[in-house]
């Protein structure tokens, strides 16, 4: 990421730990991401990850949720540039695997990624 006066705070559930390796390196790869688009393009001075297990009482499968939080000058997700790949690996990636993301943003800030991956990959 390079020099940068972030800070970047980290509440990881302990099951976390048991993820399947698969979806391991899918979360780490649109957190890495989402980090770094916070920094670079959003000048973030903090940044918050978070990670549980979540298991959803209407019958939903449960899911880990990931969530990247930083306090950075934000964007309009509608307006991200075509040759911008970032977002749009993080959504691949994401959908590979079963899960999704969701971006909360707006100029001005802040910035919210949201990722919601299967308990055991998909296919």
């Amino acid at each position: 990421l390079g020099p940068s006066s972030s800070a970047v705070t980290w509440n990881m559930d302990p099951d976390v730990n048991a993820i399947d390796p698969h979806l391991a390196m899918t979360a780490y790869r649109v957190v890495v991401e989402s980090i770094r688009n916070a920094v670079r393009h959003g000048r973030a001075n903090r940044i918050a990850v978070s990670a549980h297990r979540h298991d959803a009482a209407s019958g939903d499968a449960p899911r880990w949720l990931i969530e990247v939080r930083d306090d950075g000058v934000g964007f309009d997700p509608r307006c991200v540039p075509e040759d911008r790949f970032g977002i749009r690996s993080m959504t691949g990636r994401a959908q590979l695997v079963g899960g999704q993301i969701s971006i909360e943003s707006q100029p001005g800030g802040p910035t919210c990624v949201r990722v919601g991956l299967p308990i055991q990959p998909v296919g």
